[in-house]
């Protein structure tokens, strides 16, 4: 998102961060979130949570993403992010794919 709508960043963060509100997720887990919003640039985001919980944070993301580029752009998105977690270390041990299948 930062680095192909970056002028779309404060008016996502701000709908993700109303969405979060209502979110059921744990409070410790949508303050990690809420912080690291504050750092939205930055590709090391670290959220501690069960799986379940990780994909209703995806959600929460999905449907700022909404707002601000409708579905079609929002599944653009994610998909291109899936894409990119996909080729990360971690993704051997949980897969972004399977995150989304869980929203």
């Amino acid at each position: 998102l930062a680095r192909f709508h970056a002028e779309a960043l404060a008016e996502v963060r701000n709908d993700a961060l109303r969405v979060l509100a209502g979110s059921p997720a744990p409070a410790e887990l949508r303050e990690q979130f809420g912080r690291a919003w504050s750092r939205a640039e930055l590709h090391d985001w670290k959220l501690q949570g069960q799986p379940a919980d990780l994909a209703e944070l995806t959600r929460v993301v999905h449907q700022a993403l909404e707002m601000a580029f409708g579905r079609i752009g929002a599944d653009q998105i994610l998909q291109r992010a899936v894409l990119a977690a996909d080729q990360l270390p971690q993704a051997r041990q949980f897969s972004a794919k399977r995150l989304l299948a869980a929203l």
